[in-house]
């Protein structure tokens, strides 16, 4: 039986002009990084409100795709330049570029490095997942962004899950950091929508269905009830669960049906209609 998760709903006063706003910053973006390559960080975010307005107002799929595909590059190509000698090859709408190497930015932290991860599964792009996965953890500590400590193990957890490694120390490890006595940036309910996706990771392993939807549905439920909170509504962020739907697009890759559907995770892309 298909479970649902009805996503809130939105205050976003006018998605239909973000949308727009986001697409020209989408064009614009090999000659905003060219400019300011710092910017790339920023841009990952505002393209994810971006592709969701695009779902949100109903607009062609393709729209959707673009701008996902933008965050991803942009957060690809923040580590790629944080993660630099001297210079960084990056491929960003559609071009080749070499930028300046910045080290860690206030960009380049856990947050940024889920939401990319979770680009790159939706999106289908293995070459680009294993790069992220492959990045030493302490590159992220160098952000002069400041964020609890379980946030850098959940990076660990899915490296290695990618990688074909043991991820379960690292799980164990996050969910001991969670606990409030350890934290001090995160508040209680994003830590759990954090911490529940990690509930995914046993079940494509041990190709158990059953286990991934009530850990993807739960997920889900958790990144609602944050979400849905008055000082959280107006943002289109919360329309987008970047990294539940890039899990479930890999278990579905994997061969495993995935029985929960909810517009916070869009089927069309947990199953690989992405057109083009």
């Amino acid at each position: 039986m298909t479970r649902t998760i009805e996503p809130h709903q939105s205050t976003y006063p006018d998605p239909d002009e973000e949308l727009e706003d986001r697409l020209g910053a989408l064009g614009r973006m090999p000659r905003t990084l060219q400019r300011n390559p710092i910017a790339a960080g920023s841009l990952c975010g505002s393209l994810i409100d971006g592709a969701a307005a695009a779902i949100e107002t109903g607009r062609d799929r393709g729209v959707a795709v673009s701008l996902m595909r933008g965050a991803m590059e942009a957060g690809i190509a923040a580590f790629r330049m944080a993660d630099a000698d001297e210079t960084a090859e990056v491929t960003v709408g559609g071009q080749r570029l070499t930028l300046p190497a910045t080290g860690p930015t206030g960009a380049t932290h856990p947050l940024t490095w889920l939401d990319a991860f979770g680009l790159t599964l939706a999106l289908r792009s293995p070459e680009d997942t294993t790069y992220l996965c492959s990045l030493d953890v302490e590159l992220l500590r160098g952000s002069v962004t400041m964020v609890d400590d379980f946030r850098y193990e959940i990076v660990v957890a899915m490296q290695a899950f990618w990688l074909g490694r043991n991820w379960r120390r690292a799980v164990t490890e996050a969910l001991e950091l969670s606990q409030p006595e350890h934290t001090s940036v995160a508040g209680g309910e994003y830590v759990e929508v954090e911490t529940s996706m990690l509930a995914m990771l046993p079940a494509p392993e041990a190709r158990d269905a059953a286990a991934f939807d009530e850990a993807l549905a739960g997920s889900l439920e958790a990144h609602k009830r944050y979400w849905s909170a008055k000082r959280w509504s107006r943002s289109l962020r919360g329309l987008l669960a970047v990294t539940p739907l890039g899990l479930a697009a890999l278990a579905h890759d994997r061969g495993m049906p995935v029985g929960v559907e909810s517009g916070y995770i869009p089927d069309w892309i947990v199953q690989g209609e992405l057109g083009g």
